[in-house]
């Protein structure tokens, strides 16, 4: 069963990092597992139990999976059949796919929601374990979902609702970039069954295929039916047939070629429907068939089949594999064919903002008119590419935050930047957003609109503590601490959470010491620079953190000096406590990871690591010291691999730097 569980969870890994799932062997089996690509939700779903019609349930089931793996940081795993024993010798009973969680699992897999049901007439009840929420080693609660519906296609209908509302109940709230979905609409009953039912039986010879049961699908056989049926339903049923396909791609080991032509049959039979294309494209991508995902897409805009999804996920695998001028001229085309939707505009501006980080130029531009400063273009472009999408999506906090950030890059801080930082007040109902762009205010001059904007949101929702928090930081800025200690006495009166109590008091510090943050900063400088800091400093760094022990840069600092002294006993102890606070932060976990590997826990700093890696797969320091420690344990290959991905991101960053020294010493001895 190893086997079979370690193979299940290779699906969706991205191939672009070039990292196995567990680079040390065989998932679960090995001393030293660094992981990456690691989901936070990993949803398990066991077949939902009918006596009437099993195949259609679970057929019910495998949709709902598809639509919620359209959720950012979700993998779903479908354990379609109860297997031991002998796969040889294996003969598949629909009674071997009717089992619940407490029936039969798979230990090595590492799911920690578990999702299982059963379905009587067109009742469907869902029940939705959830370990990721759990806080201790206790069994999680076990929610109830019931679904009511007058036939299958009313009930396949809801699906989608039923998605958001098991979505919300793992915390999962964000689609994926690229998420295409068909329009559900009302089928007739027999046909869909029909679909439903052969989605089923070829997700089921993956699924035993994958435990080596029998060599592989019989392509020709099952491909046929399966688009026979899902045809027989218009666009849901390709959005069936596509999902069913693409997980055979992304699983296919030797012979993922032989999918091409039978994706680009499915693409014809379903003339016109670009879901089919656009989710086939990124599995093939995916296996690294870069070409054919690439051609796939190119041949719908050639024939202007194209929609907005098409030229997205085109100019998406292309970023994707460093052909950014070919990601700018798709967008590019979309926007001139009309071809465009908010979500698009939004990627293009991102893509620009990029460009213009790295040093690279567009060949053209298409929104504005060039100016004298190459690099200004480029965020130009930007500003108006975050403008037209919000045309389309006014509401967005999303697009309002990323343009005002880009005006404050540009230096724009007019009567339409302060209008748009008074829109996302009103919009952003939690200050996610916005207190990210109140914490990059602090070099503005002129900060009373914003103080105003923020004191006519504060007479409407006057316990809102976190716009309390953002009126603090602005006043602050502007030089007014008796006011913010005032906002922040306020704010103090209005909650008992710890996460909110820390950020108080770490304001607070800032509104009674104005030079805290200078403060902060020599000290950041002198560990930096691989110094000692005096007595004094520590001191300083340890009452910081008896008042406010949830702020993990203190942590994190006061751990450098600790080490400086050589007293890695105390580093370790306060960078645990910090851990307690603040368990994903990236730089608390890098040097959590880095003193257990010097005083010889090799164990514990992989998995502080591997933990670091899944909650921030871009963070340098944490890919460059995983690439350092893989290395000195004897795995060159996937030392390579991540520090071949840290280059990509910032080949020039500080910890990257000496481990590329470091290696280099260690290969001249």
């Amino acid at each position: 069963m190893t086997e079979l569980a370690a193979r299940l969870m290779m699906y969706g890994r991205d191939s672009g990092t070039a990292v196995p799932t567990a680079i040390f062997g065989t998932a679960g089996t090995v001393r030293h597992s660094l992981q990456t690509e690691i989901m936070p939700v990993r949803i398990g779903m066991w077949p939902i139990i009918s006596a009437s019609d099993p195949e259609v349930a679970t057929g019910i089931l495998l949709s709902l999976g598809y639509l919620l793996q359209r959720y950012q940081g979700v993998r779903v795993y479908y354990l379609l059949a109860q297997v031991e024993g002998d796969p040889a010798a294996f003969e598949w009973t629909i009674a071997d796919s009717q089992f619940d969680v407490d029936d039969w699992q798979l230990d090595e897999l590492d799911e920690n929601v578990a999702i299982w049901g059963s379905l009587d007439g067109w009742s469907l009840t869902l029940s939705i374990e959830n370990d990721a929420l759990t806080a201790d080693d206790n069994d999680a609660e076990v929610e109830t979902l019931v679904y009511e519906a007058g036939s299958l296609s009313e009930l396949v209908n809801k699906l989608p609702q039923i998605a958001d509302d098991v979505a919300s109940k793992v915390d999962a709230t964000e689609k994926r970039l690229i998420a295409p979905v068909a329009e559900f609409e009302m089928l007739e009953d027999r046909k869909l069954h029909a679909a439903l039912a052969e989605v089923f039986r070829w997700e089921l010879q993956q699924y035993l295929a994958l435990w080596q049961q029998q060599d592989g699908l019989a392509h020709s056989e099952h491909y046929e039916r399966l688009i026979e049926t899902c045809q027989a339903i218009g666009n849901f049923g390709a959005w069936l047939a596509a999902n069913a396909l693409a997980r055979s791609i992304r699983f296919s080991e030797d012979d993922v070629e032989d999918f091409v032509p039978q994706a680009e049959e499915a693409v014809e039979a379903f003339n016109g429907n670009q879901v089919l294309p656009v989710i086939l494209a990124g599995a093939f991508y995916d296996q690294e068939l870069a070409q054919d995902a690439y051609q796939l897409l190119e041949s719908e805009i050639e024939a202007d089949q194209a929609s907005a999804i098409t030229y997205l996920a085109a100019a998406e695998l292309y970023r994707r594999g460093g052909m950014i001028p070919e990601a700018v001229d798709t967008m590019q085309r979309a926007i001139e064919t009309g071809q465009v939707d908010a979500a698009l505009y939004r990627r293009y501006a991102e893509l620009l903002v990029a460009m213009e980080y790295s040093g690279l130029q567009a060949e053209a531009l298409i929104l504005t008119d060039p100016t004298d400063d190459p690099q200004e273009e480029l965020l130009q472009e930007a500003v108006a590419a975050y403008e037209a999408a919000l045309t389309l999506e006014p509401d967005s906090v999303v697009l309002l935050s990323q343009q005002l950030t880009q005006f404050m890059e540009l230096g724009e801080t007019h009567e339409a930047f302060w209008e748009k930082f008074a829109r996302l007040v009103r919009l952003d109902e939690s200050s996610e957003y916005l207190r990210v762009i109140v914490d990059d205010m602090e070099s503005l001059d002129g900060l009373t609109p914003a103080i105003d904007a923020l004191e006519r949101a504060i007479a409407d929702y006057p316990d809102r503590v976190d716009l309390l928090l953002d009126l603090a930081v602005l006043q602050i800025f502007d030089e007014n601490e008796q006011v913010a200690l005032a906002v922040l006495e306020r704010a103090r009166s209005l909650t008992q959470e710890d996460a909110l109590i820390s950020d108080i008091e770490r304001l607070t510090l800032m509104a009674e010491y104005p030079e805290f943050d200078m403060k902060i900063g020599e000290i950041t400088d002198i560990l930096g620079a691989g110094n000692m800091i005096q007595s004094e400093d520590v001191e300083f760094l340890e009452s910081v953190l008896e008042r406010t022990p949830g702020y993990e840069e203190i942590h994190v600092l006061l751990a450098r000096a600790y080490l400086g002294w050589e007293e890695p006993a105390s580093a370790l102890e306060t960078l645990l406590d910090g851990y307690k606070h603040s368990p994903h932060d990236a730089d608390l976990l890098a040097l959590l990871g880095q003193v257990l590997w010097e005083s010889g826990e090799r164990d514990l700093a992989f998995r502080y690591l591997n933990e670091g890696i899944t909650h921030n797969p871009n963070h340098v320091p944490l890919l460059a010291l995983a690439g350092q420690y893989l290395f000195e344990d004897e795995q060159e290959a996937a030392a390579r691999a991540y520090l071949a991905r840290a280059e990509a991101i910032a080949p020039r960053h500080p910890v990257l730097i000496q481990v590329r020294q470091y290696i280099g010493r260690l290969l001249n001895q």
